[in-house]
């Protein structure tokens, strides 16, 4: 039995939604459901009953549910003291990262690193935030640099060490010709009406929330990896996009012929993030980790 159909399965159990389960695990509806199917016909047992807005769990799905855990786990630990034990001898920093390294200055961090402490080599990862947070679990790498994820307490996971050094924000990001061009302020009540363009991951989740707590659902015209996809969309001026400002910053510095023709205009309330370095309590970091480490917060302390 392929322990990657049970991790689907267990996803699944866990959302209890296709659509969510298929986004945790980046693929579509129809993959996620063929897979299941699969597992089913594996077992020669129905595992979920499924409606048309969400699935639960048939006795047989209760039945395998812990087991499920139990080996997908058994396979990660395998996985993760394989890797482990790889890159101790190769004395290796490993940093899983969402993907905001020259938007933050991180590409600087890392470069400047390697060069002062080139006996430690630097692997690093760029995948979201879940992702990040999952593999420091698993143990596949030692740091994460990560956002908080929503469904997270303020203080995060007792577990984790959590040391923040970026502060961000949502801003309104629209074209020369939308009604609200011009604007320094606006609420996110105002934004009901508005079709709008989402980054996906983090971003997306924050501006959800954000739009729940003024008391409606976005109206989700784009929803994208890809930042020059979303000015394509707004560039007509009928759609508007909420992005991290340093993200947005970034990117209409670089080009003088953006910033004349997109602007960022400040949410009211704001939506603050912050992007935080991550690492387990009650593991020892190795001694390359704790080498960034150190090198991470004399470089926080100048920033």
């Amino acid at each position: 039995m392929e322990t990657g159909l049970l991790r689907e399965f267990l996803i699944l159990a866990e959302e209890k939604n296709y659509w969510k389960a298929a986004e945790r695990l980046y693929m579509n509806q129809s993959t996620l459901s063929k897979h299941i199917k699969t597992l089913e016909k594996t077992l020669s047992v129905p595992l979920f009953d499924r409606t048309t807005r969400m699935v639960e769990l048939t006795e047989y799905g209760r039945l395998l549910l812990p087991y499920a855990q139990t080996m997908v786990q058994t396979q990660a630990d395998c996985d993760a003291a394989l890797l482990r034990q790889r890159e101790l001898f190769l004395h290796t920093v490993r940093i899983d990262c969402v993907p905001t390294m020259a938007q933050y200055g991180l590409a600087g961090l890392m470069l400047r690193f390697r060069d002062r402490h080139p006996e430690y080599p630097l692997r690093v990862r760029e995948i979201d935030s879940y992702q990040a947070h999952q593999a420091l679990s698993l143990h596949t790498c030692e740091l994460i640099i990560s956002w908080r994820l929503p469904s997270s307490p303020p203080s995060d996971d007792s577990s984790i060490v959590t040391i923040p050094f970026i502060q961000d924000r949502l801003v309104l990001v629209v074209e020369k010709r939308h009604p609200l061009f011009g604007q320094r302020t606006v609420s996110i009540s105002e934004l009901k009406k508005e079709h709008l363009c989402f980054l996906k991951g983090y971003p997306y989740e924050l501006a959800q929330k954000a739009c729940q707590e003024a008391g409606f659902l976005p109206q989700v015209a784009c929803y994208t990896d890809c930042f020059e996809n979303i000015l394509d969309v707004i560039s007509g001026g009928t759609h508007a996009a909420l992005l991290m400002e340093h993200y947005v910053q970034y990117a209409l510095t670089a080009s003088p012929h953006l910033a004349k023709r997109f602007t960022a205009i400040e949410l009211i309330p704001t939506v603050p993030a912050a992007l935080s370095l991550r690492y387990l309590r009650d593991i020892p970091l190795s001694p390359a980790a704790q080498c960034f480490l150190a090198f991470f917060e004399q470089w926080r302390r100048s920033i």
